[in-house]
């Protein structure tokens, strides 16, 4: 399973890891039980957001042939 995730640290890319300071928006796509890594991140917004829709769309309602699915967000902050 793929994580999907948008990260605001600055990237140290001599050693593919973030660390603790604010940096640029990225758009991860991060394979399952790999820790985030800006070599992860996806090239633009648009891909990102469909992977993600592709992936929350299993199914269609059966009662009105709607596309179904379910996203969970969760935020963290500091201060």
């Amino acid at each position: 399973m793929v994580d999907y995730i948008i990260s605001t640290r600055r990237a140290k890319l001599k050693i593919d890891q973030f660390g603790n300071e604010p940096g640029p928006t990225r758009f991860l796509a991060v394979p399952g039980n790999q820790l985030p890594k800006p070599s992860h991140q996806i090239k633009s917004v648009r891909q990102w957001e469909e992977r993600v829709m592709a992936e929350a769309t299993p199914g269609a309602d059966g009662a009105s042939g709607h596309p179904v699915g379910d996203i969970l967000i969760y935020i963290h902050g500091f201060n």
